[in-house]
């Protein structure tokens, strides 16, 4: 499981019991630019890191707002409203979690 507090750090909960020494934090896999952004988000990775699958953006209470297939790490957002979203990427591994801001056309 990944997942991204408040504070923008993300973590990673491998399966078993979870104690303190479970739990570490994740480098990015993705860097995401700009952010903050106004229509266009660009998703960047590794070479050595997996193929993007698909794409999923939340907005700050939890509802599905954009799911897209990963044909481009490229994401029109020209017609979300401002606010904070949290980008879902899957790969063949798992689902990473980053966080960015839309702000107003």
């Amino acid at each position: 499981i990944v997942g991204t507090p408040t504070n923008g750090t993300v973590y990673r909960f491998e399966r078993g019991s979870v104690a303190v020494n479970n739990v570490a934090p994740v480098q990015d896999k993705y860097i995401l630019s700009p952010n903050p952004a106004t229509d266009i988000l660009s998703i960047g990775q590794n070479r050595d890191q997996p193929k993007i699958q698909s794409i999923k953006i939340y907005n700050a209470n939890g509802q599905l707002v954009q799911t897209k297939a990963a044909d481009s790490n490229t994401l029109n957002i020209y017609s979300l409203p401002a606010g904070v979203f949290y980008l879902h990427i899957q790969d063949k591994d798992e689902i990473s979690v980053q966080r960015f801001v839309k702000l107003g056309k």
